[in-house]
């Protein structure tokens, strides 16, 4: 008897223990949600609307209560589809006690008038505002939603529309240029035919990079626009409108803006359009245009060759065109300086000639095929008369700089900028005698490292370019230290031309 309980005993044991192993491996299966760690928490917190933020996880544990009011937590708030009485509660509750958090607002009327009216000492508490989208706002609210702009220290980013007609620009766009670290905007209104003009100001500069008009603007216009705007890299204009041209002169030439696109308001022929594109638009590298009423005064290629011929940089991309246009013909352009390299295969379809080039910008990638690729640059450029170079490229291989420097050994300016990690692949025995040719051969004086530069890449250029008497580099915190070492070395042979 008393063995067959103890067998029962240690039956009950055994089972025990194998249900405690299953609840063990299913949860090992299913992850709870409260079994995240607090990093990936915030992370799925920062995907999420602010509103629906506290609404979901402000009352269910002292975890999560904590997590919500950590001063590091920054917020999205979209306020744009709710019901008045919704709004109320999220303004009480949610906006005004972590307005200091808030990362990207959006609001559209009649509820953002609540907002912007707020006593002038609650604004610069939204000292992490980076993002402001304002849709259908009431022109008579504007000049106090441009005062409560200029007190945001750190709005990066104004998407704004208004909901009536609009036409007093001296009031917009001065007033938007002041905001101090403003870099993307989007303007939306009706303006209505001859609004008035944009002033002229000699005083104010604006950090926009990339500016959208979503609304009529005139072609007289522009100038004073890029006068304002001396960082603009992208612009767009929804509805341009053509006005006789009227000679300005204007003191800055913004040399920044690569992107353009128009939209042409009635009609704008090709004869109004070039003249807008020759004074304002020198150094674009991608244009869009959008033509109504079937003007064909467009498509006349000539027109765009003499265009283009006037200009002093040049990209180079490959189309599709190019593969059902078999018989094109060699073009030269005597006047390009600046030749930009978008992709290998434009080098290798490519009948231009650029014979007074002296500065090259490779883009993307050039490791797939880099001899070939040498080869069809001679062929287009004449490698040796080039001075500056730079590297724009979303990975970079050491071998790729060794080659080109190799074939242009004149070059005195060296950019290299990579977006994602620049790999010191091993090189064979052929680009080893070429990295010791170029070393003692390259006349580089200048050199710029645009991104994260470790103290290994910068102990590899310094030994490339011996001959090097300015070194710009953007280094982190972490790096600093070893990579300073790196360039100070006092008995480091080839940092000894630096000034």
């Amino acid at each position: 008897m008393k063995r067959q309980q103890s067998d029962i005993e240690l039956y009950d044991v055994e089972r025990k223990k194998n249900q405690r192993t299953t609840v063990d491996t299913r949860r090992l299966l299913f992850t709870r949600f409260e079994d995240l760690s607090n990093e990936l928490i915030y992370a799925i917190f920062e995907l999420l609307d602010g509103y629906d933020l506290f609404e979901i996880f402000s009352n269910l544990n002292s975890r999560f209560q904590n997590l919500l009011t950590h001063p590091t937590l920054c917020i999205n708030m979209n306020l744009s589809s709710m019901s008045e009485s919704t709004f109320q509660r999220c303004h009480t509750y949610t906006i005004m006690p972590n307005k200091h958090r808030i990362k990207s607002l959006h609001l559209s009327d009649p509820f953002a008038a609540d907002l912007i009216f707020l006593p002038p000492r609650s604004i610069p508490k939204f000292g992490r505002l980076k993002t402001l989208i304002l849709d259908d706002i009431k022109s008579k609210y504007l000049d106090h939603l441009l005062h409560f702009l200029t007190l945001l220290p750190c709005l990066s980013s104004l998407i704004l529309s208004l909901a009536d007609c609009f036409r007093n620009k001296m009031i917009l766009y001065p007033r938007i240029f002041l905001l101090p670290v403003l870099k993307y905007c989007k303007l939306s209104y009706q303006a209505g035919h001859r609004s008035m003009l944009l002033p002229l100001t000699t005083n104010q500069c604006s950090t926009v990079e990339h500016l959208i008009i979503d609304c009529y603007f005139e072609s007289t216009e522009i100038a004073v626009l890029l006068f304002y705007t001396p960082r603009l890299r992208h612009l767009s204009c929804r509805k341009l409108a053509y006005i006789a041209y009227q000679e300005m002169e204007m003191p800055i030439i913004s040399n920044n803006l690569t992107q353009a696109s128009f939209d042409f308001f009635e009609h704008f022929n090709f004869d109004q359009f070039e003249p807008l594109i020759r004074k304002n638009f020198r150094q674009l590298h991608c244009l869009r245009i959008s033509i109504s009423n079937n003007d064909r005064s467009y498509l006349d290629a000539k027109q765009w060759q003499r265009l283009i011929l006037t200009r002093q940089s040049y990209t180079l991309c490959s189309h599709p065109e190019e593969k059902i246009r078999p018989h094109r013909q060699q073009t030269t352009f005597d006047t390009v300086r600046h030749v930009y390299i978008d992709e290998e295969q434009s080098v290798s379809n490519c009948l231009f000639r650029f014979p007074k080039c002296t500065e090259l910008t490779l883009l993307k990638s050039l490791c797939q095929n880099r001899d070939s690729t040498i080869t069809s640059l001679h062929r287009i450029i004449p490698l040796m008369q080039l001075i500056r170079l730079t590297i724009r490229c979303l990975d970079l291989f050491f071998g790729t700089i060794i080659e080109v420097l190799h074939s242009a050994p004149n070059i005195q300016i060296l950019e290299v900028d990579f977006e994602y990690l620049f790999k010191l692949n091993p090189i064979s025995a052929e680009q080893t005698e070429k990295l010791r040719l170029v070393s003692n051969e390259n006349k580089i004086q200048s050199l710029t490292i645009s991104r994260d530069c470790t103290a290994k890449v910068a102990e590899v250029f310094v030994n490339l370019c011996p001959r090097v008497q300015r070194i710009d580099m953007n280094i982190s915190i972490k790096e600093f230290e070893s990579t300073m070492r790196v360039l100070l070395m006092k008995h480091n042979i080839n940092s000894q031309h630096l000034c």
